[in-house]
């Protein structure tokens, strides 16, 4: 490693940098597909409260 001039450190920042960027992506994924589901879900609320109250008020 002195042969490129790179010390334990910088192996460290390295790879606590690593470890930061693909824990964010892995929260945005996530995110992103139970944003998803959460549209999916109230769309189905809107949809039978819709049917109920022109069920229950004729």
């Amino acid at each position: 490693m002195q042969l490129f001039g790179i010390s334990i450190d910088s192996f460290r920042i390295a790879g606590g940098i690593l470890i930061v960027t693909i824990a964010m992506s892995m929260i945005t994924v996530k995110l992103g597909k139970t944003n998803k589901i959460n549209k999916k879900k109230q769309k189905l609320r809107l949809e039978i409260a819709l049917v109920l109250c022109l069920w229950l008020y004729p």
